[in-house]
């Protein structure tokens, strides 16, 4: 440990958590990744069904037209499940993160990506994971 991690981890200090790993590896995360590209496949479908539907010059273009509106609507909806998922995944990884936080005597956790840099002893990222798919 260098004294910079003396110094800052331990009693009362600072450790740090890979959210972006949390969301993409922990047990939640990939049932929701799998989730929201479900959701992806069959608006993509959709999509190209619309799009595909015309068959004179007039009824390609509002077909294309109607494809291109559902497909904006579509993105928000998506970008909306995927916030709400991100909300999801981490609020249930905060018990993990408070536990793991506690037996390191950490008083803050901080993002990784909010770091500009760390001793890799701070990082409790795999400590939670690990909570994670054991529960």
């Amino acid at each position: 440990m260098t004294p910079v991690t003396q110094a800052v981890v331990g009693a009362q200090g600072v450790v740090v958590v890979d959210t972006a790993r949390v969301l993409d590896e922990s047990p939640a995360g990939r049932a929701g990744a799998r989730a929201l590209q479900a959701a992806y496949d069959d608006k993509k479908a959709r999509f190209e069904k619309l799009r595909d539907k015309g068959t004179t010059t007039q009824g390609k273009r509002q077909a294309e037209d109607a494809a291109a509106a559902f497909e904006r609507e579509a993105f928000a909806e998506l970008e909306a499940q995927r916030a709400m998922l991100r909300h999801s995944v981490l609020d249930g990884a905060r018990p993990a993160i408070l536990a793991v936080m506690g037996e390191r005597r950490a008083a803050v956790v901080v993002d990784t990506r909010a770091a500009v840099a760390f001793d890799p002893a701070a990082d409790i990222t795999d400590a939670v994971l690990l909570r994670l798919r054991d529960t």
